[in-house]
């Protein structure tokens, strides 16, 4: 690679002039950056070029609410806690120099959409969870408490729409102990747009107090996730109050197709307290499951939690046992659910069918 080319020049240039020039090694001052030590650190281990983070080539960009105009959050700021969240995921799923050089080259080039600020695989018999859903039929894994982020790789299924008010999903619900407030956050296959009709797959929040909507607002669908796609989800609660959502391409990280941030730290949702409910639903907004609609084989696939002490893959360890598997309206409904292959509780192979009568 050019970078350890040039890496290997200049340390023989250092060891050449050490003996008349003691000072000459130390060319790079960490106060010349504007992320932490321990980020550049763990930058520069993993060959990665910090350039755009020095002082002299990053700007002051504050990346405003699109609810309270007076509210943002500065680039310096999410590029770091980015950066040290990320140093977790990488742990967990020993991801490759070039992964990390990647996500970085993805970090930096876009900027994440800031929804609002403060005050605005194993084969078993199929495992169910209590849950009743009157509006529609899917699986879901909801952890237990005390995390701040939740990542897994996925699939993208083949998926049919066989009429009016029906969507899929691919998502976290993330909430806490402490509060009513939950919203949920990842990706929905329906019609939105300009015109009300184009269907495809699109970014989504929906929260307990402002409803569902699309990102971008546009509503404009992402046209490289195309059936068997594999993308990579992360849902992670920052330290200054927002949760963070982003979807990338899981061959490569630099490509961002979804990032957005929502303040829940006025909804009693921390990093020390935060539930993440992994889910894949097909729903209709009038509970009617008998219009044809489908989607084969959605898949999550190495699925780990993070809290502020380590991390784990997901486990009947760090999950609630009574909300883990496929749910429905009922004991006739949820049989429209099928769980082609499962592992407790870190992956998952479903598809989800709304017969015809």
């Amino acid at each position: 690679m050019k970078i350890k080319n040039v890496a290997t020049l200049l340390t023989s240039v250092v060891l050449c002039f050490s003996l008349s020039m003691p000072t000459f090694a130390q060319t790079d001052k960490k106060g010349d950056y504007i992320i932490s030590n321990e980020a550049l650190d763990f930058l520069k281990s993993h060959n990665v070029d910090v350039t755009p983070f020095k002082k002299s080539n990053a700007t002051n960009e504050i990346i405003y609410s699109k609810e309270n105009k007076s509210f943002g959050i500065s680039k310096s700021d999410l590029y770091d806690e980015s950066i040290m969240l990320f140093k977790q995921q990488v742990e967990a799923y020993n991801f490759t120099d070039d992964q990390i050089q990647k996500y970085v080259k993805g970090l930096v080039e876009t900027s994440p959409t800031v929804i609002n600020g403060p005050n605005t695989i194993n084969t078993l018999s199929t495992p169910y969870s209590t849950r009743i859903d009157n509006g529609g039929i899917g699986y879901e894994v909801k952890s237990t408490s005390g995390f701040n982020q939740a990542t897994a790789f996925a699939t993208i299924p083949s998926t049919y729409r066989g009429g009016d008010r029906t969507s899929g999903y691919m998502f976290y619900t993330v909430s806490s102990p402490s509060s009513n407030f939950g919203i949920d956050v990842g990706l929905w296959y329906g019609a939105g747009g300009a015109t009300g009709n184009v269907v495809g797959w699109r970014g989504v929040y929906n929260s307990t107090t402002d409803g569902q909507h699309a990102v971008p607002a546009d509503g404009s669908i992402i046209s490289a996730l195309t059936p068997g796609k594999q993308i990579y989800m992360i849902a992670q609660i920052r330290s200054d109050g927002y949760l963070q959502c982003k979807v990338l391409d899981a061959n490569n990280f630099s490509i961002v197709y979804v990032d957005f941030i929502y303040y829940v730290g006025s909804h009693g949702i921390y990093t020390s307290n935060g539930i993440f409910n992994r889910q894949i639903t097909l729903c209709h907004d009038n509970g009617i499951f008998t219009n044809g609609s489908y989607m084969r084989n959605a898949k999550f696939n190495s699925a780990y939690l993070y809290s502020n002490t380590g991390y784990a893959p997901v486990t009947a360890s760090n999950t609630d046992s009574s909300r883990v598997g496929a749910f429905g309206a009922g004991g006739t409904t949820v049989n429209k659910v099928t769980v082609n292959s499962y592992t407790r509780w870190d992956s998952e192979d479903v598809t989800l069918t709304f017969t015809n009568p």
